[in-house]
């Protein structure tokens, strides 16, 4: 149960450069958020690239990244400065989410995250 707990959390960035780099129809579905059916249709009609093992069809994790616009080092970048931006709000507030005794109005959550990320 924990364990489900703690992947909630996870970002959808997180998740995705967890997978591994073949991944089946359903982690592509994921990635491309469609169904698994439109994937395997897809892949049928050439659309998206992909292989089969058998009967089933095998994707690249990194080449449906970059169907999505993204690359493999922006997703990391991004996890990287939501980190950056959660230790200065923590820092700043008292909370990642700015929860706290004296609630920040968001200018102030905006320029703290701002300020973090400007410098690293």
């Amino acid at each position: 149960m924990s364990s489900k707990k703690a992947e909630a959390k996870k970002s959808y960035e997180e998740a995705v450069l967890e997978l591994p780099s073949i991944i089946g129809t359903g982690d592509a579905a994921y990635i491309l958020g469609c169904s698994s059916s439109k994937i395997q249709q897809m892949a049928r009609d050439g659309q998206i690239p992909s292989f089969r093992i058998g009967a089933e069809f095998r994707f690249r994790r990194d080449a449906l990244i970059e169907i999505t616009g993204a690359t493999y080092e922006s997703l990391q970048r991004t996890i990287y400065e939501r980190q950056v931006a959660d230790r200065a709000l923590q820092r700043e507030f008292g909370t990642s989410d700015g929860a706290s005794g004296n609630k920040p109005d968001n200018a102030d959550l905006a320029a703290t995250v701002l300020k973090a990320l400007l410098s690293n």
